[in-house]
């Protein structure tokens, strides 16, 4: 699978689980997240959904944006080694620091 589609799961699993969690458990607007959220999932590889919930587990996002060169989940900087492999978007990459699957937002690659 193309990891540029898997990443944009990934992003839309995680918007879709925060409204999850902001909804009551009868909530209309929750049951319809949760459905999404099941029509996404087996989209997405194996390996990655578990560490995605394991990441979910420990309360934060699994997916994080890279603006200047820093992991918006621990603001940390990219290594240098790194970097040209987050711009292609070819691959998935982990943050060495915190574990989220990092992206460059599309208007971040404009001014990088």
């Amino acid at each position: 699978m193309d990891p540029k589609s898997v990443m944009q799961k990934l992003i839309r699993l995680n918007e879709l689980q925060d409204k999850i969690d902001q909804f009551t458990p009868r909530s209309k607007k929750r049951k319809e997240a949760e459905e999404e959220a099941e029509t996404i999932r087996p989209d997405i590889p194996r390996f990655v959904l578990s560490h995605h919930d394991r990441i979910r587990k420990l309360g934060r996002k699994s997916t994080a944006p890279v603006v200047n060169w820093v992991c918006q989940s621990c603001f940390i900087a990219v290594p240098l080694g790194s970097r040209s492999h987050i711009a292609k978007g070819n691959d998935l990459n982990v943050c060495e620091n915190c574990g989220a699957y990092m992206f460059q937002p599309e208007e971040d690659k404009v001014t990088s």
